[in-house]
């Protein structure tokens, strides 16, 4: 959704926000949705006889994509000014991207694996 809704500018109030920014922000925050997701496919992989061969590309981008997820939330918080509003001198959206390229490859390690079953 994030990737699909156009985003309003950072300094918008957020009464002034219009259907497109809030979808995109909600998207945003979907993408917790995807850590947790991710998280317990790879625990019910690991688990799964079928897979121990597999399990070294599975484990290794699981850990990288939820990396980027801990790092997008650290970041944020630790670049959110006193006054709880990002200003447009803050460049936090690159690492957001970055998480998506992550889950990218993790979902395609996870479709390679399934087919070499």
């Amino acid at each position: 959704m994030a990737g699909i809704f156009t985003t309003d500018p950072i300094t918008t109030p957020a009464a002034e926000m219009t259907t497109s920014g809030m979808l995109h922000n909600i998207g945003a925050t979907l993408n917790l949705a995807m850590t947790l997701a991710a998280v317990l496919l790879c625990w019910q992989l690991v688990r799964n006889p079928a897979w121990r061969g597999r399990l070294r590309p599975l484990l290794w981008s699981t850990g990288v994509a939820v990396a980027c997820s801990v790092a997008f939330i650290g970041l944020t918080i630790l670049l959110l000014p006193s006054d709880g509003q990002f200003g447009p001198d803050v460049k936090i959206a690159w690492l957001g991207r970055i998480e998506i390229v992550a889950y990218s490859v993790w979902l395609m390690v996870v479709a390679r694996q399934v087919l070499r079953l």
